[in-house]
């Protein structure tokens, strides 16, 4: 009896533990559901699909989504969004930010980036926030700011 309960107890825990993997832990106690996954090929349709802001030499698709994302940011509320864009060969590189309320979290990924070069893979910072550069012709330029690593400022978007 007692090596029963002993085994229904390892196992709720390891259930718990499983279900607990799914999902990012933010600051303040909120998650965010994962992004979903890349598969290879990433086309620009699958990107719009799975709700990425797809670049795609300068044609912007789901701008709303980043919209929705700074209105997210601008009331500290926690969000994520994927900015997916295209290399003059069709290969995907990938910007994720992951907003916790109080900080971005910024990873740049090109490992699909079939000319890519040897350095490439996935890089992270950790940044202050984001802000507006400049403004032009009624189109805003959105950067990073405050990030812990040099790759940070390279981050831009404009509408």
């Amino acid at each position: 009896m007692q090596m029963q309960m002993k085994t229904i107890s390892l196992l709720l825990t390891v259930v718990c533990l499983l279900a607990a993997c799914g999902q990012k832990e933010q600051a303040g106690g909120e998650s965010t559901p994962a992004f979903p996954e890349l598969t290879d090929p990433y086309r620009a349709e699958k990107a719009i699909e799975n709700g990425d802001v797809v670049n795609l030499h300068s044609r912007i698709a789901n701008w709303e989504r980043w919209e929705q994302f700074m209105k997210n940011v601008a009331q500290q509320t926690p969000d994520q969004v994927r900015i997916t864009s295209y290399t003059i060969e069709g290969d995907p590189t990938f910007e994720e930010l992951v907003y916790d309320g109080q900080k971005v979290v910024f990873t740049y990924d090109d490992s699909m980036d079939k000319y890519g070069g040897k350095d490439k893979g996935r890089q992270t910072t950790t940044c202050e926030g984001i802000a507006i550069a400049s403004k032009s012709k009624g189109k805003n330029e959105y950067i990073l700011k405050g990030c812990d690593k040099e790759f940070g400022q390279y981050f831009e978007l404009s509408n």
